[in-house]
This record gives C-alpha cells, sequence and structure tokens, in this order.
C-alpha cells in the first residue's frame, strides 16, 4: 500500500472513529436523499440534532445550501422546520417554553453554532432566529 493510501485510510478510521462519539437524535431528511432509509447521522439532512457523547454537548445543523425563489419560500422552509421540531419536542414532553437569559444571548454569545446542554436550550435559541427570520419582510 502507498503513502497516500494509508493516509486516506488512516483519515477514514479517524472518521469512522469520530462518529463511534456522536448519537443522532432526531431530524428532518432532505428531499434529496435518495436512500429508502430513516433519517440519521448518514443520511443528507435539512435539519438535524446530533449529541456529542464526550462533551455531553447537542448541536444542530440546518440545511442552507438551498436556493430559493423569494423570500417567502426561504421564511416557508425555516417555518417548516421549527413548526416539523414544536411537534417531535411535544411529541416527546421536551419543555418549549424554556427562556434564555440576558447573559446567555448577550454576554455567553448563544447562537445557532452553540454547543448546548440540553435539547430544550437547542430548541429555544432555534425559536429565537426561526421566530425572528419568518417574521422579517
Amino acid at each position: 500500500m502507498g503513502n497516500s493510501e494509508q493516509k486516506i485510510e488512516k483519515a477514514m478510521q479517524e472518521w469512522e472513529n469520530s462518529l463511534d462519539d456522536m448519537e443522532f437524535i432526531w431530524g428532518i431528511k432532505s428531499g434529496d436523499d435518495l436512500c429508502n432509509c430513516e433519517c440519521n447521522l448518514y443520511t443528507m439532512n435539512d435539519f438535524d440534532i446530533t449529541y456529542f457523547k464526550d462533551t455531553k454537548k447537542y448541536v444542530m445543523s440546518v440545511e442552507t445550501i438551498y436556493q430559493f425563489e423569494s423570500k417567502d419560500d426561504e421564511r416557508k422552509y425555516i417555518k417548516f422546520i421549527m413548526d416539523n421540531f414544536t411537534k417531535w419536542m411535544s411529541d416527546n414532553n421536551y419543555n418549549t417554553s424554556k427562556k434564555l437569559s440576558m447573559v446567555d444571548l448577550f454576554t455567553e454569545g448563544v447562537n445557532v453554532n452553540t454547543r448546548f446542554d440540553s435539547i430544550e436550550d437547542l430548541y429555544t435559541t432555534f425559536k429565537i432566529y426561526a421566530d425572528t427570520f419568518t417574521e422579517v419582510k
């Protein structure tokens, strides 16, 4: 095996090992995903939540590659994600009325790229962004 093949194999092994530290929690599979399977870590997703076992933190991912015909279509896409996320939260008895503190928002710099301690914190942050985005005309 050549040196470049060894590097590729090593990189693949490191990637596979990193997946062992991740747990797929929930998501909305993209219509572009062609596999005949449930939404998971390996599917193309419009939105997903992943838990990192080593840090005990949650992260979200929102697909932003789409090009929409209008700003209204962008708002509909985010609203679709928010509505489905809220339904999933309710169906699984998570708190959807949690509030973030001023310190969280302005001092800690909580945003969609934050690693969250709880799914409720992640939801609340996404809801702030989604509500703001869908209300702006």
